[in-house]
């Protein structure tokens, strides 16, 4: 798959939870393709975000959004 053609499916996710940032809920990404990106940042398809952010929310956690464009090695991690 090229990159081009899923850059519009990929959102960034960052999420903080009672000012601690957490680098993962078990469970939560179990069955769900994404990439870690750094700390408290993780890449996932467009069509997985509103499961994840509306989960994050629950918690009162600031999340934040982002359209990514990926490389093309990356694109295929998600594919």
């Amino acid at each position: 798959m090229h990159a081009n053609s899923i850059e519009s499916y990929m959102v960034t996710i960052i999420a903080r939870i009672n000012g601690r940032y957490h680098n993962r809920v078990p469970g939560l990404l179990d069955g769900i393709k994404h990439i870690r990106y750094i700390n408290s940042v993780i890449i996932v398809r467009k069509e997985d975000s509103e499961k994840i952010i509306k989960f994050l929310k629950e918690y009162n956690a600031d999340v934040h959004t982002w359209e990514v464009k990926l490389s093309e090695s990356d694109a295929n991690l998600l594919a």
